[in-house]
């Protein structure tokens, strides 16, 4: 598998544990002065249930998990990934804590057949105050 290796940023701190990137690694530019980022390696979403989670992301939008353990799965969402992590405190999750939202791009459907199916799937479907049309 090609690839480099590097150290994650995530919340402006780099993570000691290196990510497979899809892209090779290019020669060092002369004015190397800025930092280029080639794309979003992945998200987090703290979530209570890792399983019944993974079977959300899995069985409804297609992801494939790489790579997971007790505490964590990480998904492959096209060219990008999701990681979903255990809650690390007993306290109920609320959203905006750590991510305020997930935006996904779809490969085919309106936001009426989007709905549909998600409900179909026993997901309840409500938009946040004054845009009505997010999922």
């Amino acid at each position: 598998m090609g690839g480099t290796v590097g150290p994650a940023l995530m919340g402006g701190q780099f993570l000691a544990e290196p990510r497979m990137t899809g892209a090779p690694r290019e020669a060092p530019r002369e004015d190397a002065g800025m930092i280029e980022t080639s794309g979003i390696d992945h998200v987090v979403l703290h979530v209570d249930d890792i399983q019944r989670s993974k079977k959300f992301y899995t069985e409804i939008f297609g992801m494939t998990p790489y790579r997971e353990d007790d505490g964590q799965v990480f998904l492959h969402a096209g060219q990008q990934g999701l990681a979903l992590f255990k809650n690390p405190v007993d306290a109920p999750l609320k959203a905006g804590n750590d991510l305020n939202h997930l935006a996904l791009n779809v490969a085919a459907g309106s936001y009426e057949t989007i709905k549909a199916e998600l409900e179909n799937q026993g997901v309840a479907v409500t938009g946040r105050p004054g845009q009505e049309r997010c999922i």
